[in-house]
């Protein structure tokens, strides 16, 4: 009967390690999946509070001597930094030759507008100037050089 107890104990000490570590498992996983879960949300909010619009009239695009000028209005509800910016033209990347807003502390905020200038060679025809925010948000403006 000693014999019986002793292997029962055992079983029931190795039930108790396996569940405490099982249980640890699950926790460690569950709190993995929170954090992931949190900041994929915030990332979410982030993108569902930034949109931009460029506000260029497609027919008259200020373009003189290579010179692209475009102006763009944060019409999102957050604030947006005027350096995180992409700037494509004809799906070439161009880096801005100048950024000009309302304030002086490169913060654009909401319902501001950059005026984007670009030393760029556009042939007569049609062509596309797309500006991405560091969030992935974009606005794309068709436009024609005559």
């Amino acid at each position: 009967m000693a014999d019986a107890s002793v292997s029962q104990m055992v079983f029931f000490i190795a039930a108790v390690l396996v569940a405490g570590s099982m249980a640890g498992v699950f926790i460690s996983v569950s709190n993995s999946m929170s954090h992931t879960i949190e900041q994929r949300g915030d990332s979410m909010s982030t993108q569902l509070q930034t949109d931009i619009t460029i506000i260029n009239d497609p027919v008259v695009v200020p373009y003189s001597d290579g010179n692209l000028t475009l102006y763009v209005k944060n019409t999102g509800t957050s604030t947006l930094s005027e350096n995180s910016l992409t700037i494509l033209v004809d799906g070439e990347f161009y880096n801005a030759t100048r950024i000009t807003s309302s304030n002086s502390d490169q913060k654009w905020l909401p319902e501001k507008v950059l005026t984007i200038q670009l030393e760029v060679h556009l042939n007569p025809g049609d062509h596309s100037a797309k500006v991405v925010t560091a969030s992935g948000i974009n606005d794309v403006l068709q436009f024609r050089i005559n």
